[in-house]
């Protein structure tokens, strides 16, 4: 019984979400991404520009997105274009690895690099050939996401996914 209504309300947050998406571009619209019905992970991860994304792993799409307002209701804006996990793959890098990009302030500071991140990128073309730099808040955030982002792409892989919990990060 418990775990009919944990799936139900795990249900219900994934709808939340979903619904609150807001796509620049119809190609964003990702079929996958209206059929989920699992958060496994869901947090505030920056970008190599600074930019504050919240980040999205359902069972089977990874979703970026920016906090917007729009009529006085928060909606999350798709910052890129989602990334199927049978075609994500993901990157542990050293601190120091990654150098801040973009900003105006960045062109007066001595080329920050940043600490506890990770890289997400599609394994083929299918997604566009993209690449990201997330940033996460510290070394046990970073762990927590390489691990749910790990154990998604495994679980494609072996074509299990009814077993995954959600984990939330913030």
């Amino acid at each position: 019984m418990i775990k009919v209504v944990d799936r139900r309300t795990g249900e219900t947050k994934c709808l939340h979400y979903i619904n609150s998406f807001e796509y620049l571009d119809d190609k964003q619209r990702h079929p996958l991404i209206n059929e989920q019905k699992v958060l496994l992970c869901g947090g505030l991860l920056k970008n190599n520009k600074g930019t504050k994304l919240h980040v999205f792993l359902f069972e089977e799409i990874l979703v970026m997105t920016r906090m917007v307002t729009r009529n006085g209701n928060k909606v999350y804006q798709v910052h890129r274009q989602p990334i199927p996990v049978d075609q994500l793959d993901v990157e542990d890098l050293s601190d120091g690895t990654v150098k801040s990009s973009g900003s105006f302030r960045g062109a007066f500071t001595n080329n920050q690099t940043y600490k506890h991140t990770l890289r997400v990128h599609t394994l083929n073309g299918n997604g566009g050939g993209q690449s990201c730099s997330l940033q996460a808040n510290d070394e046990h955030d970073k762990k927590q996401w390489l691990l749910q982002l790990r154990s998604a792409i495994n679980s494609m892989e072996n074509g299990n996914t009814t077993d995954m919990t959600m984990q939330s990060i913030v």
